[in-house]
């Protein structure tokens, strides 16, 4: 039967790929990866990236006919890395396909007719969860400097990108202690990372953070009584000139997608923005790359079969026949990686 599937003209890749840009990519809104971490094309999993080091060395005068200020060489740090695939799958079994059949009487055509109207939604359906997942990979490693890959067999295990404590830090006392001015510390927090990232574009958080800040916040209008909360603009307004920057704005990510628990069907809703957590945003809006290498078992299927190989949204997809015809899976794969620059990156666990 998938040989016949195949060949239905509103299955091949350019039809597929139509209907997808029609779809918004994420469940609940925007993803906000291709944002912070493009795009770069790559041709190997294995992955090597550099870190120029953060060192502006200031020469001496010396004595007539002695020797000038030896300048040291820092070698930059390198960090090797592996990517692993990226893969979700759907299956029709042999019990759906009856169904399908059924009504039909056996006709191949109208079959192939039932089961093509519901690949191009499937596929579509998987594809997203590969972008989902992405964007809970980047938010991981521009927050923690951690890398979290998940297996539903093997389990999760998670390794350092080796990004500098000093630019990934915990607040000392949270902000919301009855003690602490939220306000006073997210300025602070703005400060100091502008000697980090340079003139930042603003910051992202969570809606309890930017509440916290807000409920703190001095109230910058003349004549309204200083118990009067400022609104989101006026807070920014107070940033940008207390820091004398160009543009200053706060971007609130709430947005949630559902993690299976285990290999299981269990799932759990979870923000793509990790609670407490607030980030500035480099001066060039960009926080790393994402590291996109070709998929080659695509490649070479796709020359012994044209029409195997579907491309949806970067995306490879793959219809395979298994156990004679009773079973048909669909696969789709990403060979994906973000990873931060290290100078891009000042955030804090603000406990709020």
């Amino acid at each position: 039967m998938l040989d016949f599937l195949l060949k239905v003209d509103d299955l091949a890749p350019v039809n597929l790929t139509v209907l997808a840009q029609e779809v918004d990519p994420s469940d609940t809104g925007q993803l906000f990866w291709p944002m912070f971490f493009p795009r770069v094309n790559s041709n190997s999993i294995r992955i090597r990236n550099l870190t120029p080091t953060d060192f502006r060395p200031v020469a001496t005068h010396r004595e007539w006919n002695a020797d000038g200020r030896p300048i040291p060489f820092l070698t930059p740090k390198i960090t090797e890395l592996e990517l692993v695939p990226l893969e979700a799958n759907f299956t029709i079994g042999e019990r759906e396909m009856q169904l399908l059949g059924e009504p039909s009487q056996g006709d191949r055509a109208l079959i192939l007719r039932e089961i093509g109207a519901l690949l191009p939604d499937r596929m579509e359906f998987i594809v997203s969860s590969l972008y989902r997942r992405l964007e809970l990979t980047a938010n991981k490693a521009w927050t923690d400097g951690l890398c979290e890959t998940t297996d539903p067999k093997a389990g999760s295990y998670t390794t350092s990108f080796g990004i500098a404590a000093t630019r990934i830090l915990t607040a000392a006392t949270a902000w919301d202690d009855g003690g602490e001015n939220a306000y006073n510390e997210f300025s602070t927090f703005v400060g100091n990372g502008i000697r980090k990232v340079g003139r930042t574009r603003g910051a992202i958080m969570r809606q309890a953070t930017l509440d916290e800040i807000l409920t703190d916040a001095p109230n910058a209008i003349p004549g309204v009584a200083s118990t009067v909360e400022p609104t989101i603009g006026q807070v920014e307004e107070l940033i940008r000139n207390k820091h004398r920057l160009p543009s200053f704005t706060i971007q609130v990510i709430e947005d949630t997608v559902d993690v299976f628990d285990n290999a299981g069907d269990d799932y759990t809703e979870t923000n793509t923005w990790p609670a407490q957590h607030v980030a500035l945003i480099p001066p060039g809006g960009s926080v790393g790359v994402t590291h996109f290498v070709p998929v080659y078992r695509s490649m070479d299927l796709a020359r012994q079969i044209p029409d195997a190989k579907l491309d949806i949204r970067g995306a490879s997809v793959f219809p395979i026949s298994e156990k004679n015809g009773k079973i048909i899976k669909v696969e789709a794969q990403l060979n994906v990686f973000p990873v931060p620059n290290e100078r891009n990156v000042y955030v804090i666990d603000a406990g709020v």
